[in-house]
């Protein structure tokens, strides 16, 4: 875009999106080679259908279609999970001592639960209900909240 300014021209060169192609359609093949790029992920799928094929593509309309083929998705997001448990192990190897002792309390507590190694919370009660009562008595508009103890337990 150009602009006068007095006897100058001053050139602005705005980034602009892909040319789309409203009457293009991509094939499963090339729909779920993008979906399993983007590990299974929609709104990054449908970015790159859009940046890739320059056509519109919403999540929703992904989702929509790789629901279609549930069988590829699963497989799609089971790479992704081996790839990630790739990841974890080979850091468990590598890193800090602290970074690997992180990793493997949390593979321990996500993946050992079969030799016992859990993480759960304890509750315990001793019979007795506690109640802590607080009274708001106004706003800053200055309007009450409630006349009475029993407006408020409602």
């Amino acid at each position: 875009m150009s602009k006068q300014k007095g006897t100058t021209t001053i050139t602005v060169n705005t980034p602009t999106k892909p040319e789309l192609k409203p009457n293009y359609k991509i094939s499963d093949e090339e729909f779920f080679d993008v979906l399993k790029a983007n590990a299974g992920i929609l709104a990054r799928t449908a970015r790159a259908i859009e940046k890739k094929y320059g056509i519109s593509f919403s999540r929703q309309a992904v989702e929509d279609r790789a629901k279609r083929s549930p069988d590829k998705l699963n497989e799609i997001r089971a790479a992704a999970i081996d790839d990630a448990e790739e990841i974890l192990i080979s850091l468990m190897h590598t890193g800090s001592e602290k970074i690997r002792a992180d990793i493997v309390k949390f593979y321990l507590k996500t993946q050992g639960k079969g030799r016992g190694y859990t993480e759960r919370i304890e509750q315990y009660s001793t019979g007795e209900f506690m109640v802590k009562t607080v009274y708001v008595e106004h706003i800053s508009t200055g309007i009450p909240l409630a006349d009475s103890e029993k407006d408020v337990i409602k």
